[in-house]
């Protein structure tokens, strides 16, 4: 049987591995996006030349 104390913690570490998998997506998100602007700036470079 799980007591109050095992059960809070179970959350607690279930909470903290769900921020590092949002973080990790954020930055992954993050670098994306930057990638895409690099692109896009390139080609209406390309296109105004």
């Amino acid at each position: 049987m799980f007591s109050l104390v095992n059960l809070a913690l179970a959350k607690k570490s279930h909470n903290k591995q769900f921020k590092q998998i949002r973080n990790a997506w954020q930055f992954w998100f993050a670098v994306s996006f930057v990638f895409m602007v690099q692109c896009v700036s390139f080609c209406i470079a390309l296109l105004t030349t």
